[in-house]
C-alpha cells in the first residue's frame, strides 16, 4: 500500500529506474558514499571539532569554521579524498556560515590534488565561474576549464538520459556516481539558478531508487533548507517523511515530517495522502488492507 503511495507521487524518471534498479550491489557501494569522516583518526583537536559540530549541529557559523580547519588539516597530510568529504559535507550542511567562501576554495583546491576527481574539479570550477565569478581565491583555477568545456547544463542532461547500462537495464554505479556528483558541484557552485532544486530533486530520486535513503533525505534537506520556497519543496518534505517511514523504517523520525508537512502545506495535493499515511504509520501492509476490506463489508 505504502509503496504504491510511493510510486504515484514520484516523478516519471524515478518510476522508471525503480524498475530497473532493484540489485543489491548497486545499492551497497553506492552507500560508500556516505562514509563518515568521524570514523577517521585525526589529531585530538580536530577530532574535538568534528565532535563538536555533531552535538550542535545548527550551529552553522561555528561548525564551518571547523570544517575548514579539519579540511585543511587533511589537505596539509595529503589525504585530498578525505578533504573532499568534509569540505563539501561542510559547504552543502553549513552554508550560511561565513566560512562557506574558504570553504568551497578548500574544495577546489582538494579536488584539484585528486586525480581522479578531474573532472568533479572541472565541473566544480566551472560552476562557480558562472554563479560565483567574485569569488575571491577563484582566480587561481579559472584557466584548469578546458576550451570548449560543455556547459554543466548539457553534461548534468547526457548524465540524466544515460544512467543505466544498456546490456542489463540496471543502473550503472558509475553513472550514477558521476550525475550526483555533477548535480552537487552545481547547485555548490551556482546556487541562485533557478534549476537547482529540480536537479536536487532529481538526484534525490536517483539515488532513492537505488535504496540508499539517508543519502537521499540529505538531497531533500538540501531542498528544504537551501530552497525552501521552490516548487520542488513541499514534495521534498513529503518525500523526506516518506523515506525515513517506508525506506529506513523509522516511524519515529517520520511522524514529527508528516506532522510538519501537514501544518506547512495543508491545502496541498498529498495532504490526503499525508494524513493517510500519518493515521496508519505504525500499521503493517496487510493491517492496512484488512482495514479497507472490513469498511467495504
Amino acid at each position: 500500500m505504502k509503496a504504491l503511495i510511493y510510486t504515484v507521487f514520484t516523478s516519471l524518471l524515478f518510476a522508471l529506474l525503480l524498475g530497473c534498479s532493484s540489485d543489491p550491489k548497486v545499492s551497497k557501494e553506492v552507500s560508500a558514499l556516505d562514509e563518515d569522516a568521524l570514523k577517521t583518526n585525526l589529531p585530538r583537536e580536530f577530532g574535538d571539532m568534528l565532535r563538536a559540530m555533531k552535538k550542535d549541529p545548527t550551529n552553522h557559523k561555528l561548525n564551518g569554521l571547523y570544517i575548514n580547519e579539519v579540511g585543511e588539516y587533511y589537505l596539509s597530510v595529503d589525504a585530498a579524498d578525505k578533504a573532499i568529504k568534509i569540505f563539501k559535507n561542510g559547504i552543502i550542511e553549513h552554508n550560511p556560515s561565513p566560512s562557506t567562501p574558504s570553504n568551497i576554495i578548500g574544495l577546489a583546491k582538494a579536488l584539484k590534488s585528486a586525480p581522479n576527481k578531474k573532472q568533479d574539479y572541472i565541473n566544480l570550477v566551472q560552476s562557480l565561474r558562472v554563479g560565483n565569478p567574485s569569488l575571491i581565491g577563484l582566480d587561481e583555477f579559472s584557466p584548469d576549464v578546458p576550451e570548449g568545456e560543455p556547459s554543466m547544463e548539457s553534461k548534468i542532461a547526457e548524465l540524466q538520459k544515460n544512467l543505466t547500462d544498456p546490456t542489463t537495464g540496471r543502473l550503472d554505479l558509475k553513472k550514477v556516481n558521476s550525475f550526483v556528483n555533477t548535480v552537487e558541484y552545481f547547485v555548490i557552485g551556482n546556487p541562485t539558478n533557478e534549476a537547482c532544486s529540480s536537479y536536487l530533486k532529481l538526484a534525490a530520486e536517483v539515488v532513492n531508487s537505488v535504496k540508499v535513503f539517508p543519502r537521499a533525505i540529505k538531497f531533500y534537506d538540501w531542498i528544504l533548507t537551501q530552497f525552501p520556497n521552490s516548487k520542488e519543496a513541499p514534495q521534498a518534505l513529503f518525500m523526506k517523511g516518506f523515506t525515513l517511514d517506508d525506506g529506513i523504517g523509522d516511524k519515529q523520525a517520520a511522524k514529527p515530517v508528516y506532522e510538519e508537512f501537514l501544518k506547512r502545506y495543508p491545502k496541498n495535493d498529498f495532504a490526503d495522502d499525508t494524513k493517510f499515511l500519518l493515521d496508519n504509520i505504525n500499521k503493517t501492509d496487510e493491517e492496512i488492507i484488512k482495514q479497507f476490506d472490513n469498511k467495504k463489508k
